[in-house]
């Protein structure tokens, strides 16, 4: 039931989905059109289908994720594909399974003004994040790992969040990786690492190469960002890196674009003529 228009408040009833109790995948996305800033409650007792695993929807700019999503125990993969969230709290996740292991968050077409660092903590077991193409920081969603400190994840995939509207102190467009941002990723042992097309011009030492368990990693992807290994420092912690990462197969530093922060006005003036 994914690509239509079918109204989430209205369509989905408490009493539709229970003559088919084994359903086990249910894909409403890609349904919400762009929505108003309103409380938007979504019908949980209807989607309480107790032995549902996947679940993929729509996540509204402020949702109301309610305590009938408890029912679903079973639920192992949480899929927003299309989302207007702007304030990622500790509890926007709480009533959902805590035996999640897959959680999809890409493409939020709004930027997030607000990310708790505990907002991932309803899900304990997660084994694979996925940001991709979301409009938040790349400070933002590291530091919601603070949730995952030493624990084992297949994946980490944070591809594209540099956003044209972060341009502050706190946000900045242009990136230096610092110590600090990676001190929550360092200490997970993750098999596959994406931090591709992020603004990343620089970082400091012991940063963005520096992992307590490097011989978890097997692909590490750099890609469409704007740093170079070409000074000594540099180099020194790429070789060391290398030689720890006993594992790694897939090393991706491609495709070095030249970008300029844009006004989100001109951006979307020059997408206007792209099309005319």
């Amino acid at each position: 039931m994914s690509d239509n228009t079918l109204n989430v408040l209205t369509v989905y009833t408490s009493k539709m989905f229970l003559p088919i109790e084994n359903l086990t995948v249910l894909d409403i996305q890609r349904n919400i059109q762009e929505h108003n800033n309103d409380v938007y409650r979504y019908p949980d007792v209807a989607f309480g289908v107790f032995k549902i695993v996947y679940l993929a929807l729509d996540l509204a700019p402020i949702p109301e994720l309610g305590q009938g999503f408890q029912n679903l125990q079973n639920l192992k993969s949480l899929i927003f594909d299309r989302c207007f969230l702007k304030f990622l709290r500790g509890d926007t996740f709480e009533n959902f399974s805590s035996n999640l292991e897959e959680l999809r968050l890409t493409r939020c077409l709004h930027y997030f003004l607000h990310v708790d660092d505990n907002a991932l903590s309803p899900f304990p077991k997660i084994a694979k994040i996925n940001f991709e193409g979301s409009c938040m920081h790349l400070k933002q969603a590291l530091s919601m790992l603070s949730s995952y400190s030493g624990k084992t994840l297949d994946i980490i995939n944070l591809r594209g969040l540099n956003c044209p509207r972060f341009n502050s102190d706190e946000y900045p467009f242009v990136l230096t990786v610092t110590k600090d941002m990676m001190r929550y990723l360092k200490t997970v042992c993750v098999e596959t690492l994406d931090l591709s097309d992020n603004g990343i011009v620089d970082f400091e030492e012991n940063s963005l190469l520096s992992f307590d368990r490097p011989e978890c990693i097997k692909h590490l992807y750099f890609k469409g960002n704007r740093f170079a290994f070409t000074k000594g420092r540099q180099i020194d912690e790429l070789n060391t890196f290398f030689n720890k990462s006993i594992a790694l197969k897939t090393f991706d530093y491609s495709f070095i674009p030249v970008r300029y922060w844009l006004e989100e006005n001109a951006v979307h003036h020059n997408k206007q003529n792209s099309y005319s």
